[in-house]
């Protein structure tokens, strides 16, 4: 359901793909929100409505420290003492950022939600009013860049038509230093719209798919989610069933959603593998 791949392309064909791309978020559109303390609920943030460069015109995010956290001075995250958890959106870039102590950290849980203009962090199943995704079927596909992460976390990615159809993904991503040798190199995340509305998926588990924990869809994993009639869109970060990650940063770019490959990104691919076929009897010679 997942696809990796690193971000050595080739120039033409990223070109392509950036230029014929749409969006869920550009995350140009500033916003933070930060929590010092365990325990006690979330702390939330929205943007005004009716902006461009969101999905649905307004965003909606919550950061909740579930342990970890100080409020050295009583008045949140607002100095050098204090260990939060936060989430912030500005100039580009997704960042969601856990303290680290003596201790070991704080163990955070962060929240982005594209559900239409309700300016609350309660998700609205039918927010984005059947909204299609697919442009009438010309893409298939979310795009994203990890450009840093400290360590593996992981993340569950929810998608409505409304309540009894959708597809909720868990999903394992990597840190982008995979060799431990200090170097993070960024990766990029592909998702496929099929793989989200196919029933045959829903139920999945750990293990069959590598990065995918499970697969969860509406009315006892039979009805997934169709992408050409969105209601709502939710990530939520660090929610491991199994444990979440301590003290984890990390930052993703903007969310697109992009079509087949076009005329001048199958140029590019076609370039790459003449050139690679060129190195090969280069080096055979």
């Amino acid at each position: 359901m997942k696809k990796r791949t690193y971000l050595t392309i080739p120039a033409l064909l990223a070109v392509s793909m950036a230029a014929n791309a749409q969006f869920v978020d550009l995350f140009t559109e500033a916003q933070s929100a930060a929590d010092a303390t365990n325990g006690d609920g979330a702390v939330t943030s929205s943007t005004s409505t009716g902006i461009a460069s969101i999905l649905g015109g307004q965003r909606d995010i919550s950061a909740e420290a579930i342990s970890g956290a100080n409020d050295a001075d009583g008045g949140g995250c607002n100095t050098i003492d204090d260990l939060c958890s936060v989430v912030s959106i500005n100039g580009g870039f997704l960042n969601f950022s856990n303290d680290t102590s003596g201790a070991g950290g704080v163990v955070g849980e962060g929240i982005v939600q594209w559900d239409g203009a309700d300016q609350d962090i309660a998700l609205d199943v039918d927010g984005l009013a059947s909204t299609d995704l697919t442009d009438g079927g010309l893409y298939n596909a979310f795009t994203y860049d990890v450009l840093f992460s400290d360590q593996g976390w992981e993340f569950e990615l929810a998608l409505y038509s409304d309540a009894n159809n959708f597809t909720i993904v868990q999903i394992e991503a990597i840190g982008t230093d995979e060799d431990g040798d200090g170097v993070h190199v960024p990766y990029s995340e592909e998702i496929f719209f099929a793989n989200l509305e196919n029933a045959a998926l829903c139920g999945l588990g750990s293990g069959v798919i590598e990065g995918i924990v499970s697969v969860t869809c509406g009315n006892a994993n039979t009805q997934p989610v169709d992408m050409s009639s969105l209601g709502a869109f939710q990530l939520t970060f660090n929610n491991a069933a199994d444990g979440r990650t301590s003290a984890v940063d990390f930052t993703i770019g903007p969310i697109l959603t992009v079509p087949e490959p076009g005329p001048l990104g199958l140029m590019g691919m076609a370039m790459l593998i003449a050139g690679m076929a060129r190195y090969r009897q280069h080096k055979k010679g």
